[in-house]
């Protein structure tokens, strides 16, 4: 074999390999399926406003869910792969309702460095006027009840 015949070879031997690493702005396979994650959560609209990575690695997200008639604020956390932590919430998934008169709407979320989460939002009542302010902490998936009151 002849130099370019060489050449030739190992250029369409790496080929493929060339074709399938990622460029800037490609989804990640081994994220979720093909690089999305989609979540249901209530029986309504669920949005998700706001992410944050835990050193570990597992992300959160934060927002919130509809059970068809109100809103609550919903926090959920996956795995660095995309997959729902079985070890936070019910199967990954908290729902926080603070009553009934109000739709429970998280807008952000941090990590503390003791790793608690917490969430700020709003909740909005049953008047044109009847908005407050809602901040929320969580210890894996349920309200810390050392946070405010009872958790918020």
């Amino acid at each position: 074999m002849g130099r370019r015949s060489t050449a030739w070879l190992l250029l369409t031997a790496c080929l493929p390999v060339a074709l399938a690493q990622a460029t800037p702005g490609d989804l990640d396979p081994t994220f979720g399926t093909g690089g999305v994650v989609t979540t249901p959560v209530g029986a309504g609209s669920d949005v998700g406003y706001a992410i944050a990575l835990q050193p570990d690695g597992r992300i959160v997200v934060a927002g919130h869910a509809s059970n068809g008639v109100t809103n609550d604020f919903a926090v959920l956390r996956y795995d660095a792969g995309g997959v729902l932590d079985p070890t936070f919430g019910t199967g990954g998934v908290a729902t926080t309702s603070l009553g009934t008169t109000f739709a429970f709407y998280g807008a952000d979320v941090a990590i503390q460095p003791d790793g608690r989460i917490v969430g700020a939002g709003y909740a909005l009542g049953a008047g044109p006027n009847d908005i407050d302010f809602l901040v929320v902490r969580w210890l894996d998936g349920t309200p810390d009840p050392g946070f405010g009151i009872g958790g918020s």
